[in-house]
């Protein structure tokens, strides 16, 4: 389970980085993911299920570290939705491979239960 640790922590290393145009696959992820802009953070959380980490960020908002694994749990996305004060996600940055979006929490890592 150490491999899922730095899958995670690539996901963390995206959002410290500030990354916003990160991009990895099709145009269509993109088109899955602009549906949310401008959208309440809860509509994700609906959506997607709990996110592998959720940060407060210095403005008042937060930021949605998701990483998803592929079906054959080899490869993993980072997706970060960051939210403002008003909890309304306002962008989004990706990177890994086999970007898609998760089926309601089945392949997002919870960091938080990772073992050694």
């Amino acid at each position: 389970m150490t491999k899922l640790k730095y899958i995670a922590g690539a996901g963390l290393l995206l959002l410290a980085a500030g990354c916003t145009e990160t991009k990895v696959v099709s145009n269509n992820y993109d088109a899955q993911l602009n549906q949310f802009l401008n959208q309440p953070e809860n509509a994700v959380v609906a959506s997607w299920g709990d996110p592998s980490v959720r940060t407060k960020l210095s403005n008042g908002g937060e930021a949605l570290v998701f990483v998803v694994l592929d079906d054959a749990g080899t490869g993993a996305c980072s997706t970060v939705m960051t939210a403002d004060s008003s909890h309304t996600v306002r962008s989004y940055s990706y990177a890994g491979n086999g970007c898609h979006v998760p089926t309601r929490t089945a392949n997002v890592v919870d960091v938080n239960h990772v073992s050694e």
